[in-house]
């Protein structure tokens, strides 16, 4: 697979040899001969359903294909349109990419413009746009990069956290003062040791009962869970799976060596990373402070409707545009139909 990198130096090679190479006169087609490969440079490209060339092409304006055309590497100066069910090997575009249902691409996509994938469209390689990614349902790739990624319904912010006198505060060590956990069931005081001036270790796993404003970094060696409406203003590290309930607000990076969610209408603006699924539920927001903000986990990332991350997401494996979570299960169905 092909990285960013080898991404960009097919963009510099293509503007080169587009440089070099003169339009040809009464033709919007050329063959050339050049590094041991067959060049194939177009001022426009419209093909019908069922093309195929696997040449590279590079093509001086727009690209459009129908649907299960087939090609090789691609470079376009203008904008692009891949169709339904097409194949391109590698695709760098200087304007805006469409791609059609299912349409595939076997290494990477790099676009200047927007790039909007369409419904079940599969990535083998990374995407990078230098304006946003939006992305179709059912969609896979292994990362994604881009000042905004989103999934389709976006709606704008709805996260904030609780108002009112009711969270649970955790000071920093160097307050003198303990966490408000006293009331948190199975808590228990001898597993909690401050580790510097920043930051609380508990040795164990904690389920908070209410919001918490978090002011202290926390490492909690068990799993942690936070309900909707919680503040954490700085960094959660888990040895076990991280929840993060609705409407919450993160700013400091959350790792987690199990599962990572984030719940509907989180705000986060530090970095995420997951030892197994990572997912973000609808309506969550990724933006951060001082710069884009970086999404990883060693299994997948799942994204749900509606969410917006600016900055790069990328999951070993893969990127997959889901559908949203359905808490019970079979056994709530159940549960519910004998009330």
């Amino acid at each position: 697979m092909l990285d960013f990198d080898q991404a960009s130096e097919f963009r510099r090679q293509a503007r080169a040899w587009l440089e070099l190479l003169r339009p040809a006169k009464g033709s919007p087609t050329q063959v050339y001969r050049a590094a041991g490969q067959t060049i194939v440079v177009s001022d426009w490209v419209n093909c019908p359903a069922g093309y195929s060339i696997q040449e590279t092409l590079l093509v001086r304006g727009d690209f459009r294909c129908g649907a299960q055309a087939h090609f090789g590497a691609v470079y376009v100066a203008g904008n692009c349109s891949i169709g339904k069910d097409a194949i391109v090997g590698a695709l760098c575009v200087e304007g805006e990419t469409v791609l059609g249902l299912k349409a595939r691409v076997r290494q990477w996509l790099m676009s200047s413009g927007l790039i909007d994938l369409r419904a079940g469209c599969q990535m083998e390689g990374p995407v990078t746009s230098r304006t946003a990614i939006r992305l179709g349902p059912g969609i896979h790739a292994p990362a994604l990069l881009a000042p905004e990624i989103s999934t389709r319904c976006s709606t704008g912010f709805t996260a904030g956290p609780s108002r009112g006198t009711d969270l649970l505060e955790v000071p920093i060590p160097a307050s003198g003062r303990l966490p408000e956990f006293g009331g948190v069931r199975a808590f228990r005081e001898d597993k909690l040791t401050p580790l510097g001036a920043e930051t609380w270790v508990y040795d164990g796993s904690l389920q908070l009962p209410a919001p918490v404003w978090l002011r202290s970094k926390l490492v909690v060696r068990g799993t942690f869970s936070v309900p909707g409406g919680s503040l954490l203003e700085d960094d959660v590290k888990c040895g076990g799976s991280l929840r993060i309930g609705s409407s919450s607000v993160c700013k400091g990076r959350l790792d987690a060596r199990g599962e990572l969610v984030l719940e509907n209408g989180c705000v986060f603006s530090g970095d995420l990373e997951a030892g197994l699924t990572l997912r973000l539920s609808g309506g969550v927001r990724g933006i951060g402070l001082n710069g884009p903000v970086d999404v990883w986990s060693r299994e997948r990332v799942l994204i749900e409707p509606d969410v917006v991350v600016r900055g790069r997401v990328r999951g070993e494996g893969g990127v997959h545009a889901a559908e949203p979570a359905v808490e019970g299960g079979l056994d709530l169905l159940l549960v519910q139909g004998n009330q």
